[in-house]
């Protein structure tokens, strides 16, 4: 059952609220609870972790509730319902407990940053009970990275949790003589996309929440659309119920035949390149993907990504370029086609001329 919850540090879109914080609330992936539920009631959770599976499934909001249930303070062992009250849960919400970490490894991922986790890990935790280090998109660690990772995550330690989180676990290979030395220290557990009726249930469950006076055809039409990705549904309805019309033909427009998230290679790359401020290479790049999607559809995705990045920064004068940023790329864009076009190029423009200072 999914559970409204604002948190100071997130965007506080409905992909944010509605992000589950216990095993109960996580939607489908029954048998994988299960597991999990087993492993934490009897104190025997595993030190070393992969999650893999489609982005958008809960990876990574997987990793964060683990790390709920093994630092709660109102029990004495790791728990299978967090209180999410007390200053550990609270700090773990809302991404300030300074022994929970997420590493982004598309940006953290070489020898010297991993060689200073791997070196802080030995040390007890700050407050926590336990260290929990998220390595998220761990597929692009560094071949000199993961061989740092080889001997804690063997000779674990006790107060120590390694989690890491990919989309692409096939990335993950060994040398060629077929021995795999980072997965074999791993505990594996898949993450499969929800079922139809699992999706439909959710979104018609937010919408009542919400108030959203949704009509089911656009629901169902969504369904199909995500894939059994719960992000990418979410995500789809808040933009249904922005345009309010709730009519299907508006809704298809609006949202195209295929939708694309933050995690997407090519909304990933256009981010960056905006948070590089390189404007000639982002008006291309975006030139060539809304030939493939709605405008609104890559705003939504380009904004989820910069949020990301606002919520990761430690630097204020980047976050709040960042900030001024979300300010132009929020807002939805209604209109389709070329109009809808042109008020993305105009924001891109923006966008840029603020990452540059100006």
């Amino acid at each position: 059952m999914l559970f409204r919850r604002v948190t100071e540090t997130g965007g506080n879109d409905l992909k944010t609220i509605y992000r589950p914080c216990t095993l109960d609330e996580l939607l489908g992936n029954n048998e994988l609870k299960r597991v999990l539920n087993t492993d934490l009631s009897k104190n025997k959770l595993k030190h070393t972790i992969l999650f893999s599976g489609p982005a958008g499934t809960g990876k990574t909001t997987l990793a964060r509730i683990l790390a709920l249930s093994l630092n709660c303070e109102e029990f004495e062992l790791p728990t299978l319902t967090p209180c999410l009250k007390c200053s550990s849960c609270k700090s773990i919400l809302n991404q300030n407990n300074i022994d929970i970490l997420e590493v982004n490894v598309g940006s953290d991922s070489g020898k010297a940053e991993v060689a200073a986790i791997v070196k802080d890990l030995q040390f007890s935790t700050f407050k926590a009970k336990f260290k929990v280090i998220i390595f998220d998109e761990c597929h692009k660690l560094t071949t000199a990275a993961k061989d740092l990772l080889l001997k804690p995550m063997e000779d674990t330690l006790e107060h120590v949790y390694l989690i890491f989180c990919t989309n692409q676990p096939e990335k993950l290979v060994g040398p060629k003589n077929g021995d795999n030395p980072f997965l074999d220290r791993c505990e594996h557990y898949v993450l499969k996309p929800l079922l139809a009726s699992e999706t439909l249930e959710a979104l018609i469950n937010i919408a009542q929440f919400e108030g959203i006076d949704y009509r089911e055809d656009v629901l169902n039409y969504i369904v199909d659309l995500s894939k059994g990705v719960p992000r990418k549904a979410i995500g789809a309805l808040s933009t249904a119920a922005a345009d309010g019309s709730w009519d299907i033909s508006a809704i298809k427009n609006l949202l195209g035949n295929e939708l694309i998230g933050e995690d997407d290679a090519e909304i990933i790359e256009l981010s960056r390149i905006l948070l590089k401020a390189q404007y000639g290479k982002s008006i291309k790049l975006f030139s060539a993907l809304v030939k493939k999607y709605p405008t609104e559809s890559v705003r939504v995705a380009v904004a989820g990504y910069f949020v990301a990045c606002l919520k990761r920064s430690d630097d204020f004068i980047t976050a709040t370029k960042i900030s001024k940023s979300l300010d132009v790329l929020l807002p939805s864009i209604f209109q389709t086609g070329k109009p809808g076009e042109h008020i993305m190029y105009n924001n891109i423009f923006k966008v840029v001329k603020i990452m540059q200072g100006k």
